[in-house]
């Protein structure tokens, strides 16, 4: 989140925003949007991702092993959509 905040202060983009996340990027945008929110406009969120917990707790119950290191491998680093409009 810092990362965005100091990129649209450095190139100056004028607020506020509204941001647009798909999958994980949809629980991006919600991050930002607590931590910034005098700053939005608003945050629209398709198809989010829910937190990694307590969802991997709750799968690992479940999951086979194989399944369980996919959904950890994605929490570590799968793809991500991030849009500003």
């Amino acid at each position: 989140m810092k990362d965005l905040h100091a990129l649209l202060a450095s190139a100056q983009v004028p607020g506020p925003y509204l941001l647009l996340g798909y999958s994980a990027g949809g629980m991006l945008v919600q991050h930002y949007a607590r931590t910034y929110p005098d700053q939005l406009a608003g945050v629209v969120a398709i198809n989010p991702v829910p937190s990694a917990h307590p969802w991997l707790d709750e799968v690992s119950k479940i999951f086979t092993a194989q399944e369980m290191a996919s959904e950890e491998s994605y929490y570590k680093g799968g793809t991500v959509s991030l849009l500003i409009i």
